[in-house]
């Protein structure tokens, strides 16, 4: 599979907005799965919250996930919420927003395939792929 985000996200459908409707899981975990795969994370489909349709990240040696994401319909974009720690190594490496809800004690934030792709390329250790 191609380590290349446009190739990607036409080779899963990201790309047309009727895609983003309903559960978005199974499309975003086959466009991350060149990332993931041989590194030490991995992806977990959350099923217990049905109607957030979350994907974890999981990192061997983390003894919980480091980031829940899930696509948000029509609007062709991420809502994710990380672990702390994760969170602020990742800022070092990937342009992402503020914590948007300072209150809760994951950090929740918005943002675009393209940041996704990048934490995911940081997470897994894939620099090369980021764009």
């Amino acid at each position: 599979m191609p380590k290349n985000f446009k190739e990607q996200v036409e080779a899963c459908g990201l790309n047309i907005p009727d895609n983003w409707v309903g559960d978005i899981r199974p499309r975003l975990e086959r466009f991350l799965k060149p990332l993931v795969d041989g590194s030490s994370c991995w992806l977990r489909m959350n099923y217990t919250d049905t109607t957030k349709k979350t994907i974890e990240l999981w990192r061997t040696g983390d003894s919980r996930r480091v980031m829940g994401f899930s696509g948000r319909q029509h609007k062709m974009n991420i809502h994710a919420f990380f672990n702390q720690d994760f969170y602020n190594d990742v800022r070092r490496k990937v342009s992402l927003m503020d914590n948007e809800r300072p209150k809760k004690t994951q950090p929740h934030i918005h943002m675009s395939l393209e940041q996704l792709w990048n934490v995911i390329c940081v997470a897994t250790n894939n620099i090369d792929c980021m764009i």
